[in-house]
Parts: C-alpha cells; structure tokens; sequence
C-alpha cells in the first residue's frame, strides 16, 4: 500500500501534466484563433503603366497559421471588373505557399488605379480572410515630343494644295523603349522616317480640297520594338489653315462659359480675301458639335456679309468642341468655309 507522500507525488506529477497540457492547447488554439481572424494583406504597385493595356501579376502567400487554409473558387471575389483571377489549388497545408494569378486591365483615362482581391476561407473552424492589394497609376505615355506639344502644319493656300510638310520629332521621356514609329490618319497621309536613334521625320501629306479655313485631324502613332508593335500609342493633333479667295473675320469662335440650355449670340463677318468686288452666295451652313445654331437666311448673296450666329448651349456639361461649316460660292465658284468654336457647358 502506497504511503501519503507517494500519493500526493504521484497526484502533482499528474496534475502537473494536465496543466502543462492545457496550457499548450490553449495557447495552440489563441494562436490559431489570432492568426485566423486576422487580414493578411500583400500589396503589389506596379507603378505607371500604359493605359488600355493587359497585365499578369502572381500573387504569392505562405500559410503561417498552423493548420489547412481551405477555400473555394467562389470564396474568392474583386473589388472591380478590371481584375480576374487563376488559382490551381484550393487547400494550402501548412508552411506551403498559395499562388493566385491576378489579371489586372488598365483604364483608357489618366488616373491612380486601387484594386482588390479577397480570399475568405478557413483554418480549422476558424474563419481566414486572405486580401491582395493592386495599385497601379495609367498615365498618359509622352513617347515622343514635338517643338509646340502639338502637329503645326503651317498656312498654305488653296493653289498650294496638295503639299508635304515636314515635321521634326524627338524621343519623349517615357522609359519603354522602341525603335521604329508608324502613324495613321484618317484626312492626311502620314510617313515617319528614322534620322537617328532618338530622332524621326514626320512627313504630312496635305490633300487637295475646296474646303478653307481652320483644319484639324488626330494622328495616331504607333511604336515598334524589334519588329513587334508593342502597346505604346500616342494621339496627337494635326492642325494647319488654308487660305482661299473667301476670308471670315474671326476664323474662329470662342463662346464662353455657358448654364445648359442658355444662348449667346455673335458674327462673322466675311468677305473677298483680295478685297475685290467679287460677288458671294451663302448657300449652306453644316455643324458638327454639341450644342445647337439657330437656322441663317441662305440664298443671300453681296460682295460682304454678316452672318449672325445664334448658339444654344447642350444639356451635357462639360466643352463643346466643334466647328460650323459654311458652303458658298465666289463669282460661281463653289468653296466651304470651316470656323471652329469652343464652348464651355457648366453649372
């Protein structure tokens, strides 16, 4: 028979072992309780990128909680339309890492760009919310540079037409590089040609028109790296004048800042560019913009004129850029006469 102190050592052996026991399993299961509950967030910043463009980005997370990660693919969601997801397995084993293959398209307009990805799933019976972070900025790519920021294609006169002009461009301050340029417009032929590394020649061929006054087209460039068109694509407008026998004073309209709906009236004044008794005929006016003109007698016919122009302002905010086209004739001879306008829709 076991004496009292064999007893009570033998009940603080096992009381010992029961509190020690305990103890671990209790603080296994607060662990597993903080590390489960917990957001674990990765972020990826890609930095500038190329706007209207594709980018595959694989995620990685080790699971350091313990025990099995285990979710589904409909547990998995994003934050907007312009990521989608890839992931090949669904269970992550302790200490093993998940990968998640993030495909993330970038918005056409300049702006900082914040996506998310979100994994809810569990560890044992706690619940486990893994989240991805991608942050990207779509900035406008300054590829390639010009002396005035824009295509300044001169003043040519009607007789002059067709004509090449020639416009210098230099390597922008973007660092993707490429080595070759093309260009595509839809009113004016365009070829670029190589003088250097960093340099080109932009060859402008203007067509051959009845049509004066203020022109503007929008060149597309394209860049090449090794053969390969890359994603790079740069707008930039093309704008020249041409000078007929029938001269408009202003060649151009500004309108102002106008509430929707509201009017403003103005002229303009035209006349016989040599300032000779020609006879003029107003036979048509077209617009193309936004806002509304009021309708002008045609048929009028003088060696000047006043044309009244009487503008109502669209509902939508914002500009209005557009231009008002006028058809007439000189001593016979038929010409259209382009006058652009801004307006400026606001509260």
């Amino acid at each position: 028979m076991m004496s009292l102190s064999t007893k009570i050592f033998i009940l603080f052996l096992v009381g010992s072992f029961c509190v020690g026991a305990l103890s671990s399993y209790l603080a296994r299961q607060s662990r597993l309780s903080v590390a489960a509950s917990q957001n674990v967030a990765e972020t990826v910043d890609l930095g500038p990128v190329v706007p209207q463009t594709r980018h595959l980005i694989t995620l990685r997370w080790r699971n350091d909680t313990g025990t099995t990660f285990k979710f589904g693919l409909k547990d998995i969601t994003t934050s907007c339309g312009c990521t989608s997801f890839s992931v090949t397995k669904t269970e992550i084993p302790p200490d093993d890492v998940l990968e998640l293959q993030a495909h993330l398209v970038v918005n056409p307009i300049p702006e900082s760009l914040g996506s998310s990805i979100e994994i809810n799933g569990t560890c044992g019976q706690y619940p486990k919310t893994v989240r991805f972070y991608l942050k990207a900025i779509s900035q406008e790519i300054i590829s390639i540079q010009l002396p005035k920021g824009y295509i300044d294609l001169g003043v040519h006169s009607l007789a002059d037409l067709p004509a090449s002009v020639n416009i210098a461009i230099t390597r922008g301050q973007y660092p993707l590089s490429f080595d070759s340029i093309t260009a595509e417009c839809a009113g004016i032929a365009v070829d670029v040609v190589a003088e250097s590394r960093d340099t080109w020649i932009g060859r402008f061929h203007l067509p051959a028109t009845f049509e004066t006054g203020s022109r503007g087209e929008t060149v597309v460039f394209h860049f090449w790296s090794k053969g390969h068109l890359t994603d790079q694509v740069q707008f930039l407008q093309a704008l020249y004048f041409v000078q007929g026998p029938i001269d408009t004073v202003p060649r151009s309209l500004v309108l102002g800042a106008l509430r929707p709906k509201a009017s403003t009236h103005t002229s303009i004044f035209v006349r016989p560019r040599d300032g000779g008794r020609h006879q003029i005929a107003l036979l048509e006016m077209q617009q193309r913009g936004k806002g509304k003109l009021s309708q002008i007698p045609l048929g009028v016919t003088g060696t000047y004129m006043t044309i009244p122009i009487d503008y109502t302002a669209p509902t939508i905010l914002g500009p209005d850029e557009g231009t008002i086209n006028f058809i007439m004739t000189l001593d016979g001879h038929k010409y259209a006469v382009n006058i652009p306008y801004v307006e400026l829709t606001t509260h």
